[in-house]
């Protein structure tokens, strides 16, 4: 429908007893042109065309008080159009010339029961679309527009006599090729965060987060599938919000969660015109408020209840805990003073990780070693994804042989548990704080969530296709740098193989390489694991420690470096790092500002080490990370540490300064140490 040119309104004097005034109005040029900067206004236009319409049918079924889903069609290849359908109030010419073809025009500006009211959401399909169908009946009479960006709309029908029940069908021509996950993922936004039963995806009932078990009054420990990047949403009126930096902080310090969705009431905060993110105002921080205090009350009961279940039934109690939080909560939330844990005498295994370079695994037996395994209660769910459990374990028979077979197939695992034949269970304890028996058990089996399951019969099965014929071991396990520079290969090698291939030899007590594909210069490094360095001397006598090899090359890498250079070179590694970016912008802006500073030799070292470090090369700071706990090194970091102490002793406000170099706050520290005299 094309708009008719505007007429003046312009009020002479004579005509009226006031002065003259005008009113803005705008032309149609001047309409189409906003209405492009207001549509292309969206961060996400898919996401924009999603939410915009599919709320505008919702609201339609509400106000009609109909209890029809809305339906959404995804856009495929074969049919690319994005289409939503509902049963509500439909619309009839008027109302779909004011509601979609007026500019700023909305039937939602004068209520709180629906989101809106800025008349933008209709128009958004010409974000990515120069039209879109409008098909709508009511009260018997249907209404057809293909609706244009220019603003002049094609009527295909006006209220043409119609048996279709009351209701609109939004069809919007999208592109496809290449973006079908991309509207997967806006769909599947938009439709779980309506109620229940409300939307119908492709013919099938969408979830909602309103079913989740995961909220605490209006504050929900859930994320929204693809906004993992959002700590804290708003959800209105099934429409979700991003939270600014200040809203988010707000609602994060309030209930200590890590991420969570909060619930407003439609109408009780502000939010931006594209209704993307909610704005920091007063009405807006009140509303959350508001929320947090609703949140807290309903938290203070979760936590009775928790705990008086607990009392009863932990895993009960940890099973709701978790339900609730998900991976929301803290250590503190929701606390369970109980630990739970696999009774000795079932011929459980346990396993112990060494530290260190090697970080060999070592199986123990719970009874032989009489290990106490027990753990916290609000930490089962873990606990378990770490616990293989097997069933019909025949009477006499002991679980042994599997340390290789669970490090190839299942690293994580850390503990064994078997379920004696005729047994679905075993019954594991339960202590308080103190290491007292409760009286309550919990039921370890195969049914337990989380954990890995294997029957006697699977579990001896997987032994034995593990199994290898023992042999003498002939060669060694090896990682080859044959060139400098390139990357690692690992090979099986014998001495007098090492020896020929003419390179540097080092070598090791692990029993496999813990960083694959490393680059560095030519060498061959021996895993020895339990094996004795004696045969690997007599063939290889050159042969030294990864640990002296390392010093060797620390040692040649700073032959030619200047004393400054090797502080550069010291600066990249240990906690020397940290003087770096939080001193040198410092260290020369002072310099400029006050070069006659009574810090003046320590500010000065503090540039030349910066101006030093662009000519150390990247073999020498590798070399120097490698030997980076050396009595040489250890000496270098202790000297570029005390350049850093050295201020923050005369300076002590400086401590404060962000690591990252504290750009912010620089001024304010170039003042303090300008203005301020040192600290004896």
């Amino acid at each position: 429908m094309k708009l008719a040119d505007p007429t003046s309104t312009l009020v002479n004097s004579t005509e009226a007893p006031a002065l003259p005034t005008m009113t803005s109005r705008i032309d149609p040029d001047s309409a189409a042109r906003i209405m492009d900067m207001l549509i292309n206004a969206y961060s996400d236009q898919r996401l924009a065309v999603v939410r915009e319409n599919v709320s505008n049918a919702v609201d339609a079924t509400r106000r009609a008080g109909s209890t029809e889903p809305v339906q959404i069609t995804s856009p495929t290849l074969i049919e690319p159009n994005f289409v939503v359908t509902d049963r509500g109030t439909g619309m009839s010419a008027a109302e779909v010339e004011a509601a979609f073809l007026t500019f700023g025009g909305s039937t939602k500006r004068h209520t709180d029961d629906e989101i809106g009211g800025y008349g933008v959401g209709a128009k958004s399909p010409w974000s990515l679309t120069e039209s879109f169908l409008i098909d709508t009946a009511k009260d018997g009479k249907r209404t057809l527009v293909r609706a244009s960006r220019d603003l002049n709309h094609q009527v295909l029908m006006l209220d043409e006599p119609t048996s279709l029940p009351n209701g609109t069908t939004i069809s919007i021509p999208v592109d496809v090729e290449g973006h079908a996950s991309d509207w997967a993922r806006v769909i599947r936004e938009v439709s779980i965060a309506h109620d229940s039963g409300m939307i119908e995806v492709d013919g099938s009932p969408a979830a909602s987060i309103a079913d989740s078990p995961t909220w605490i009054g209006p504050v929900s420990c859930a994320r929204i599938p693809g906004r993992e990047h959002d700590q804290v949403i708003i959800r209105s009126g099934g429409t979700l919000f991003a939270a600014t930096r200040d809203v988010a902080r707000r609602v994060l310090d309030a209930t200590g969660l890590m991420h969570c969705i909060i619930e407003l009431p439609i109408g009780s905060f502000d939010h931006s015109l594209t209704r993307e993110t909610a704005t920091t105002t007063d009405r807006t921080l009140a509303a959350v408020d508001a929320a947090l205090a609703s949140y807290a009350t309903a938290y203070a009961a979760l936590e009775a209840r928790v705990n008086e279940l607990a009392s009863r039934d932990v895993y009960a109690a940890v099973t709701l805990r978790n339900e609730t939080l998900g991976e929301a909560g803290r250590p503190n939330h929701l606390r369970i003073e109980y630990r739970m844990g696999v009774p000795e005498g079932i011929g459980a295994w346990n396993c112990r990780r060494s530290s260190g370079y090697s970080s060999r695994q070592r199986w123990m037996s719970a009874d032989t070693h009489h290990i106490e395994d027990r753990f916290a209660a609000t930490s089962v769910a873990g606990e378990m994804r770490r616990t293989l459990v097997v069933t019909d374990v025949p009477k006499g028979r002991k679980l042994r042989g599997f340390a290789t077979w669970i490090r190839d197939n299942h690293p994580s695992i850390t503990r064994v548990v078997p379920v004696p034949e005729g047994q679905t269970h075993i019954l594991a304890d339960v202590v308080n704080v103190d290491g007292d028996p409760t009286g309550q058990t919990w039921k370890l089996g195969a049914d337990t969530d989380g954990v890995t399951h294997y029957s006697f019969a699977e579990w001896a099965a997987e032994l034995r296709a593990n199994r290898k014929p023992s042999s003498r071991a002939t060669g060694y396990l090896c990682q080859v740098i044959a060139i400098d520079g390139e990357t690692a290969q690992d090979a099986e090698l014998t001495g007098q193989e090492i020896v020929d291939l003419g390179l540097p030899v080092c070598y090791v007590t692990a029993t496999r390489p813990s960083y694959p594909n490393v680059t560095g210069p030519a060498v061959v490094v021996v895993y020895l694991g339990r094996r004795k360095v004696e045969p690997l001397l007599k063939a290889v006598p050159t042969a030294v420690t990864q640990s002296r090899w390392n010093q060797m090359r620390f040692e040649k890498a700073i032959a030619g470096m200047t004393h400054l250079q090797m502080l550069a070179a010291a600066s990249d590694h240990g906690y020397g790092f940290r003087a770096r970016g939080r001193y040198i912008r410092l260290a020369d802006a002072v310099l400029a500002a006050c070069p006659d500073h009574p810090l003046q030799e320590t500010l000065q070292t503090l540039v030349a080490v910066h101006d030093a470090d662009k000519q150390v090369t990247a073999a020498q700071r590798e070399a120097f990370g490698s030997a980076q706990y050396s009595d040489r090194a250890q000496e270098l970091t202790a000297e570029l540490n005390g350049l850093q102490e050295k201020l923050t002793a005369a300076y002590p406000l400086l401590a404060n300064m962000p690591y990252n170099g504290g750009d912010d706050v620089l001024p304010a520290a170039v003042d303090y140490m300008v203005h301020t005299p040192p600290r004896s």
